[in-house]
């Protein structure tokens, strides 16, 4: 999974043991109020989903002793099969575009005598060269969206477990 910079979301400290942490987040997830959470295996603690638009992240959430408590640290991962999945439908979907649009054009338009490989020489581009803009836009966008719900998530996740936000 793609990660955030470790300093883009807050850290919360709480008195409590790593797991009554869990057990809390648990309790609070199965009143339906932590969407997507997953106890963790070390060194992570536990995960939760973090919504973007149109790509979902996980917030996941490592634990370091503190002073008789712990301390947890969030990090936003992208799950690893999303841009895949990604690329293949824009590539996938290309082509048969090429196909419908000259069928579509030959079938209403009789003025239109280009072959079909002169349809591709016109649709190809203004499909193609705007793929890098739609790519940064949708991840960046989701990127941004995610992150604000990681913040919310994680301000309604400190008093579940009487964690401050640490300094």
């Amino acid at each position: 999974m793609t990660e955030s910079p470790p300093d883009a979301l807050p850290s919360l400290e709480s008195p409590h043991p790593p797991e009554m942490i869990v057990d809390r987040l648990d309790t609070l997830a199965k009143r339906g109020k932590l969407a997507g959470f997953l106890k963790g295996t070390p060194p992570t603690l536990f995960e939760a989903a973090a919504f973007g638009n149109p790509f979902d992240y996980r917030l996941v959430a490592r634990a370091t002793s503190a002073g008789g408590g712990t301390r947890l640290s969030f990090v936003l991962k992208l799950p690893p099969r999303v841009p895949i999945v990604y690329a293949i439908v824009v590539v996938l979907s290309i082509w048969p575009g090429v196909w419908l649009t000259d069928s579509m054009l030959r079938t209403y338009f009789s003025w239109y005598t280009l072959s079909m490989w002169g349809t591709c020489a016109w649709y190809l581009p203004i499909t193609i060269l705007p793929l890098p803009w739609m790519y940064k836009k949708h991840f960046v966008g989701s990127r941004v969206a995610a992150t604000t719900d990681a913040a919310e998530l994680i301000q309604k996740i400190a008093p579940e477990i009487d964690a401050r936000v640490a300094t």
